[in-house]
């Protein structure tokens, strides 16, 4: 499936940003190369940082993962400078057998 690319996309940056009534979303690529992935973080005018939210990546080598695997990071506390939520994301070889 072919899919247009997303508008607010600065390919100099690599980076997308959605507005939001709380601020920017702004998604950009994790540049390591054995995790590759994105971020998630909300940015706002005035501030000096952006709020981490979510992370998702790929990850070969996750301690407890027995196979490759996609994995979300969640900021549930973005005052927290680690993340508080791991979601290991299931069935995602048996969707695409199934053809959806």
């Amino acid at each position: 499936m072919s899919r247009e690319p997303f508008e607010g996309v600065t390919p100099e940056l690599d980076e997308m940003i959605v507005e939001t009534p709380m601020g920017s979303l702004v998604i950009y690529r994790s540049h390591d190369t054995e995790y590759p992935g994105v971020y998630i973080d909300l940015r706002r005018d005035g501030c000096d940082c952006d709020a981490p939210l979510t992370m998702v990546e790929f990850t070969a080598t996750e301690c407890d993962q027995d196979e490759p695997a996609i994995i979300t990071r969640v900021w549930d506390d973005v005052r927290k400078e680690d993340h508080q939520t791991r979601v290991v994301h299931s069935g995602i070889e048996e969707y695409f057998r199934e053809g959806r």
